[in-house]
């Protein structure tokens, strides 16, 4: 049976070293709770970022770099485009 893993909503991203020492340490909860960390908090707050609608914007003037890169400068939402 394959193996089932958690959803998104309760990750929260690690370097290497990190992930290295969550995976030798054994206790998850303690682990989090030695370096005085609420993992669970930061998830939630990761995921309801992650999920926000985007805000409309009003004009956004859109050139591109000496290099030819695109440059987008986002004025604030017009009154009309408020939600």
């Amino acid at each position: 049976m394959p193996r089932r893993s958690l959803s998104d909503e309760f990750t929260v991203p690690l370097c290497r070293g990190h992930h290295r020492q969550l995976h030798q340490a054994g206790n998850e909860i303690v682990w989090w709770e030695n370096l005085g960390i609420n993992a669970l908090e930061i998830a939630k707050g990761l995921w309801e970022e992650s999920r926000a609608r985007p805000k409309p914007i009003g004009e956004a003037n859109v050139s591109r770099s000496d290099a030819g890169n695109l440059i987008v400068r986002a004025s604030a939402a017009s009154p009309s485009a408020k939600s």
